[in-house]
C-alpha cells in the first residue's frame, strides 16, 4: 500500500505504524549481497548505496544472514594504519549510543546531588569512553560503597548493565 498518509483510514495508519516499528532483519540474497529488511522493504548493499529489487526478479531469493557468514569486517578500499582503515574521505567518528550517553549524563548529574561514591566519576568516564564492561566491573567491585539511600542508583545501574548486555538495547 503506497497511499499518502493523509488518504489512509485509521486501520491503514495503524498497520503502517506497526510495520515501521518492526526491528531490522539482516538478510542475504541469492546474488550474495548483504541486505536489510526494514519498514516492509528489502534493501541490499550495492556500491555504497542501497538497491531495491522488484518482484519481477523472480529468480532472486533471500534468507536471514547466518552466523559468521559475512564475518565481522568487510574489505575496505582504503589504507590500513594500526589495524584501522583511516585514509580516504567520509570517515566519521561513531557516536556513543544514546542509551549509554543518557546513563552517563544522569549519573554525572546525580553524583554531587545525591553524594554518590567517588567511584561514580570513573564509571561515568568509562561510559563516555564507550567501555561499558569496564564501567560494570568498577560498579560491581565498589557496590558496597553505596549507602542505603543510594539503593535507587544501585538498582538503576544494575538494570542498565543488564540491558547493556543486549545489543538491541544499545
Amino acid at each position: 500500500m503506497n497511499k499518502p498518509l493523509s488518504e489512509m483510514n485509521r486501520d491503514e495508519l495503524v498497520a503502517e505504524i506497526i510495520k515501521l516499528r518492526k526491528p531490522a532483519t539482516w538478510v542475504v540474497n541469492s546474488y550474495g549481497e548483504l541486505g536489510v529488511y526494514a519498514g516492509g522493504e528489502y534493501q541490499f548493499l550495492y556500491k555504497g548505496d542501497s538497491i531495491v529489487y522488484n518482484h519481477k526478479d523472480a529468480d532472486l531469493k533471500f534468507r536471514p544472514v547466518q552466523k559468521r557468514e559475512f564475518g565481522e569486517t568487510c574489505t575496505v578500499h582504503d589504507h590500513v594504519t594500526d589495524g584501522l582503515y583511516t585514509d580516504g574521505d567520509g570517515w566519521e567518528p561513531l557516536p556513543m549510543s544514546k542509551f549509554i550517553a543518557h546513563m552517563a549524563d544522569d549519573l554525572e548529574d546525580a553524583i554531587s546531588f545525591y553524594n554518590l561514591p567517588g567511584v561514580c566519576y570513573a564509571i561515568v568516564e568509562a561510559l563516555r569512553d564507550g567501555n561499558v564492561s569496564k564501567a560494570e566491573h568498577m560498579f560491581t567491585q565498589n557496590r558496597d560503597k553505596f549507602d542505603r539511600q543510594d539503593q535507587f542508583w544501585c538498582q538503576r545501574l544494575t538494570g542498565f548493565f543488564s540491558e547493556a548486555q543486549h545489543p538491541t538495547a544499545l
